[in-house]
């Protein structure tokens, strides 16, 4: 039998690539949003029609988020964080934070920067 990878393994593989590197990283934002957006419905119980009047988005944009087939914009974020009351805090880093890296944070449900 031969030998398999594990999901990390394999990963770690792919990553080597440097296309699919871009591409993964690329991503990193959607796959984040899917895999929230599917574990908040798991856990309120919710059909994905629930979640669109909570949320106020088109049942449509929500499959297609959970399906990583489109990239979240702000605006969604922004509407899916009110319509869920849920935060939505934005961080952004330039430089390894073991390098006294720049950070910029900003609580987007209020519009507040910090």
């Amino acid at each position: 039998m031969p030998d398999t990878l594990s999901y990390e393994e394999h990963l770690a593989t792919r990553l080597q690539d440097p296309a699919f590197r871009a591409r993964w990283e690329r991503s990193a934002l959607g796959r984040a949003v899917s895999l929230w957006l599917v574990a908040y419905r798991a856990q309120h119980g919710l059909s994905i029609e629930d979640l669109a009047a909570r949320a106020h988005l088109p049942v449509d944009e929500l499959l297609d988020l959970e399906a990583e087939d489109v990239e979240p914009t702000v605006d969604v974020l922004l509407r899916l964080s009110r319509g869920l009351d849920t935060p939505l805090h934005l961080r952004l880093q330039r430089g390894a934070a073991d390098e006294g890296c720049e950070l910029v944070t900003v609580d987007a449900t209020h519009a507040i920067a910090a």
